[in-house]
């Protein structure tokens, strides 16, 4: 890593034995101790690179911020932003997958568009927000190669825009549904929380909507709890979650499940957090004219075969 890309690992007087320890990397010019990029690393701290051109259109690098509290960059260009964060910092969630420990923090900051009319060109700021994400395994000294951004998707061969909404609904009957100024709900313990996560007036009727995964955290960060993964409730909790499967000749822009509300806990004192919960999904819009589509448990040909599911009849 070049110099003036390397973000300084430890005290300034650590050892080379120290630094690859704590999973970081030496110059073999200097002796100094750096953190790799784009990991995950055993001493607690997430590093991670954010280019211009990781949006579209370009972002300015100098002014993205990371998690709710607003952490700044280590390092900062016209050209890249580097984040060294501690694991347990700037709103950091957490969550497992098989051995793995998942972590995820949401980068924010503007984009610059521009509109051509008439009279000449607007040009505006306009907010964005990405997801970092890199897993780490037990024993390993940090997370190399897999570190994840939910970058923008290619782009569109026809102008259009999409809009994703998820919902929640009054009943299981899916007709009617909470407005945005209703929430946050108060719910008893283990009460179904009906909730639809749709492609809001599809271009092409065509298109379908895959889940990927849905995770629920609260207010706090302190942790996090994955619902849905690879379009299948979780393995390791399968009861908290229904799949309520559409018959094939529904349209396949919405997805629709149950979830059996709960409360976090403070890992240190046992004790309810008290506070609200959030939950946020990773969706595809999928068209079958160019690729498969496969919606995993959602898929009527599977319905039962992973957790629980069961066909809707509600138009």
């Amino acid at each position: 890593i070049p110099s003036e890309q390397q973000v300084r690992c430890g005290l300034p007087d650590t050892s080379p034995a120290a630094c690859q320890a704590r999973g970081c990397c030496v110059d073999n010019t200097t002796s100094g101790c750096y953190y790799p990029l784009n990991v995950c690393t055993r001493d607690g701290h997430f590093i991670f690179t954010v280019h211009r051109h990781d949006t579209v259109p370009d972002t300015d690098p100098r002014g993205l911020v990371a998690g709710p509290s607003g952490c700044a960059p280590a390092l900062a260009t016209p050209h890249y932003a580097i984040f060294a964060i501690g694991l347990q910092l700037c709103g950091v969630r957490s969550s497992v997958e098989g051995n793995a420990t998942v972590y995820a923090v949401e980068v924010r900051g503007t984009r610059l568009a521009t509109a051509q009319v008439a009279y000449g060109q607007i040009s505006r700021d306009v907010p964005f927000s990405m997801q970092v994400r890199c897993r780490l395994v037990p024993g390993s000294f940090s997370s190399r190669g897999f570190l994840v951004r939910d970058l923008p998707p290619p782009v569109a061969s026809a102008a259009g825009q999409l809009r994703l909404e998820l919902r929640v609904a009054r009943d299981g009957c899916y007709r009617s549904y909470f407005p945005q100024a209703a929430l946050p709900l108060q719910l008893r313990l283990k009460a179904p929380l009906f909730l639809e996560v749709r492609l809001v007036l599809p271009p092409d009727p065509s298109l379908v909507l895959l889940v990927h995964y849905c995770v629920a955290y609260p207010r706090s960060a302190q942790a996090a709890w994955v619902l849905i993964y690879d379009g299948c409730p979780n393995e390791v909790d399968p009861d908290s979650v229904d799949i309520k499967v559409q018959p094939a000749d529904h349209p396949r822009h919405y997805r629709r499940f149950t979830v059996h509300t709960f409360q976090f806990v403070n890992p240190n004192t046992g004790r309810y957090l008290g506070e609200e919960v959030y939950i946020m999904c990773v969706t595809e819009v999928c068209s079958p004219a160019v690729q498969s589509c496969d919606p995993k448990c959602f898929d009527p040909k599977r319905a039962g075969t992973r957790g629980r599911s069961h066909e809707d009849a509600a138009s």
